[in-house]
């Protein structure tokens, strides 16, 4: 049985599978690990790749199967692992060249139910900083759980699943939310911690995503806000039923439904309906019960789109999300360019 099941989601990523595949299958280690590929439908050249390295890499199994998005391919690769870790990687990302060998030693060593890193990001070519994991110990993080979740939300590196590795056992009844197709691995994370006994942490990038011009950031999500409210209910429910629901929990529940606003608001100005439909919508979000409550009581909430929502300017609200998706998309080739 492998030690780390590496998990693989892949649709149409020919022009980047093989680099991200090189990037885990050069490192020694990786026969401590077993990799599945989930072909989700793709309709490039994708298949064929992951057909090839399979045939050359005994720890390499693929899955094909029709297209049913990212959570629902993650959840066919959970339920496919055999090993007593799990690590998902993004198929157009790649893993620092020394990530296997860190990340495997310290689980050895130290056995969390999370061993949790950091990531950088990159547009052309990542740039990798040596690290060796003889020089590198692990914090064991100490607190609730719901607090350390929040200080790592923090320091950036609690949301995303490629920044940790988390004991299969833990997640056997959870899994990601098929509904959402933007934002489910902050809810499958969120769970994931709530469950976890023991937490490491090593301050450093031991994983390079990269940055796309066509990425789930830059697409409408529809009825996102809705997804996330009845995803919010159910992490309720979900720490009710882990005994660890009480009123600094659901104040958190608050907090991180508002954090969502730009993410909800950008959402509306990429809609395809009126402007008018948009006002509606963005004042049904203003009006959410806990988005206004985090609004009016808590004070981790600043920026510009927070003041705008706390005094009720939607057509700025909007006006604000069009000049940064403009902002951005001007700015992505000289980023690309430059990075």
């Amino acid at each position: 049985m492998s030690l780390l099941s590496i998990i693989i989601p892949v649709y149409n990523v020919a022009s980047y599978l093989r680099q991200t595949l090189d990037s885990l299958l050069v490192q020694p280690q990786i026969s401590e690990c077993e990799i599945i590929l989930i072909n989700d439908g793709s309709t490039d050249n994708s298949l064929s790749i992951a057909k090839e390295y399979e045939q050359r890499h005994d720890c390499l199994r693929v899955i094909d199967k029709t297209n049913e998005g990212v959570s629902a391919t993650r959840n066919r690769g959970i339920a496919e692992t055999k090993g007593d870790y799990i690590f998902f990687v993004d198929a157009d990302d790649v893993v620092h060249p020394n990530a296997l060998e860190i990340i495997i030693k310290n689980l050895k060593d130290r056995n969390p139910d999370i061993l949790v890193w950091h990531y950088d990001a990159f547009y052309s070519k990542p740039r990798i900083t040596p690290l060796s994991a003889g020089n590198l110990t692990p914090r064991r993080l100490k607190g609730d759980r719901e607090e350390i979740f929040n200080d790592l939300l923090r320091r950036g590196t609690a949301l995303s699943l490629y920044v940790k590795a988390v004991r299969r056992s833990l997640i056997n009844d959870i899994s990601l939310d098929t509904r959402l197709s933007y934002g489910e691995d902050f809810f499958f994370s969120w769970r994931c911690f709530l469950l976890a006994e023991t937490v490491d942490y090593l301050p450093y990038s031991l994983y390079y995503y990269r940055q796309t011009p066509s990425g789930a950031v830059t697409k409408f999500h529809e009825k996102l806000y809705e997804k996330y409210n009845e995803a919010f209910e159910d992490i309720k429910h979900f720490a009710i039923n882990q005994s660890l629901f009480n009123n600094d929990f659901d104040n958190d529940i608050n907090y991180h439904f508002a954090c969502r606003l730009p993410a909800l608001i950008r959402m509306e100005y990429r809609a395809p309906y009126s402007q008018n439909e948009k006002m509606n919508r963005i004042s049904m979000i203003l009006n959410n019960k806990r988005i206004k409550h985090a609004l009016e009581c808590d004070s981790r909430l600043k920026g510009k789109i927070y003041d705008l929502a706390r005094a009720g300017d939607m057509a700025m609200m909007l006006k604000y999300s069009k000049r940064a998706a403009i902002k951005s998309r001007l700015l992505f080739p000289l980023k690309k360019l430059l990075k």
